[in-house]
């Protein structure tokens, strides 16, 4: 209806929007807020760190519109496959490349992503770093 705002649908994940000023660069962070990252930290504990570097940036290292738009088939690729192993909390938009987080029980799946990401990015790259992380560090650091 004209005028009225939709409401998302319940469970619906919930982005905080932050900008942190770094000394030689600005990112542009988006923060996972719903419920549910709270009931995922306890059993949560090991962070996917998967960055991908820009094909197409501006002078200032952004990405163009065109390359925006290829970053969000990006993340909703890496969402699909992610699936319920893991959730996606913070993705960070600096100069050159985006990084993901991600969290999950455990990483013994990780190999099988890499291949299966590589293939459904292309012509993206993308580096998946694995790491133990019980207090979630990694999330605090961009203000979750």
């Amino acid at each position: 209806m004209f005028g009225r705002r939709k409401s998302k649908p319940a469970g619906a994940p919930v982005w905080a929007v932050e900008r942190i000023e770094q000394a030689t660069e600005t990112l542009t962070c988006r923060i996972r807020t719903d419920p549910a990252v709270a009931h995922a930290r306890p059993s949560h504990r090991t962070l996917l760190w998967v960055t991908v570097p820009f094909l197409d940036t501006r002078s200032t290292g952004l990405p163009t519109a065109d390359e925006a738009a290829g970053l969000d088939e990006v993340e909703g690729e890496l969402e699909r496959l992610v699936g319920d192993r893991g959730m996606l909390v913070v993705s960070v938009t600096g100069a050159d490349v985006r990084e993901y987080l991600i969290y999950t029980e455990n990483g013994a799946w990780v190999d099988d992503l890499r291949r299966e990401l590589a293939d459904a990015i292309a012509p993206h790259s993308a580096d998946v770093m694995v790491q133990e992380d019980r207090a979630w560090a990694g999330y605090r650091k961009y203000g979750g």
